[in-house]
């Protein structure tokens, strides 16, 4: 059964902050939460996986459902950066990272998959640019 879109997101904030109660960590400058990190990434590269299936056997559908998943769990990502801003380097992928979610879900709607490869294209290279930046710099939120 998939999760309602609010009763999702309201489990998911509740999981950070009992996570970020129990370890009695405040979040660094422009992480999601220290508990919480390691988990959005794999859930953002679970998803990512599931578009490269359904990319490749062109089920529009759970392309369109996958895309929307990924924006929801971004954006969540993004908000939790306003009390301690990320680099701007982060800032810029995020950017990045939800046009081409957005470039999935609009080729989904019109069910041309040469635009479905070339937004995943894009996302994964969202992806690589921001953990090689974090790797090679050092200054990747946790």
């Amino acid at each position: 059964m998939l999760f309602q879109p609010v009763s999702w997101a309201i489990g998911l904030m509740a999981a950070a902050t009992i996570g970020l109660e129990i370890h009695g960590q405040a979040p660094r400058a422009g992480a999601v939460s220290g508990p919480t990190m390691k988990g959005v990434m794999r859930e953002k590269l679970t998803n990512a996986q599931t578009l490269l299936a359904a990319v490749v056997t062109r089920d529009f559908k759970t392309i369109d459902q996958v895309a929307e998943r990924l924006s929801r769990i971004s954006e969540m990502e993004v908000g939790s950066w306003q009390a301690q801003p990320a680099p701007p380097q982060y800032r810029q992928q995020a950017v990045e990272f939800l046009s081409a979610v957005q470039d999935l879900r609009q080729a989904a709607q019109a069910r041309d998959i040469a635009k479905a490869g070339a937004a995943y294209t894009k996302l994964t290279s969202s992806c690589v640019t921001c953990h090689r930046f974090g790797r090679d710099v050092g200054a990747a939120p946790r």
